[in-house]
């Protein structure tokens, strides 16, 4: 996979079993430092309104559909 194609590592983003997103989902063009924050993040908000991954998923399950479709 090159890393400078707009849509790397598309597929089976979005929820998995546990409802939580894994690292490896983010690989799009973000970086893992990134990814592992924007998780931190998410893991703050899932205590608060326990929709905190969810949200994140989907929002890049409609970033990565939009390419390569």
């Amino acid at each position: 996979m090159h890393p400078h194609r707009a849509c790397v590592g598309r597929g089976d983003v979005g929820l998995n079993k546990e409802s939580n997103v894994t690292i490896t989902e983010y690989r799009g063009r973000w970086s893992k430092k990134k990814a592992e924050r924007t998780l931190k993040g998410a893991k703050k908000n899932k205590k608060e309104n326990g929709k905190g991954r969810r949200r994140i998923a989907a929002k890049l399950f409609r970033k990565n559909a939009k390419c390569g479709t």
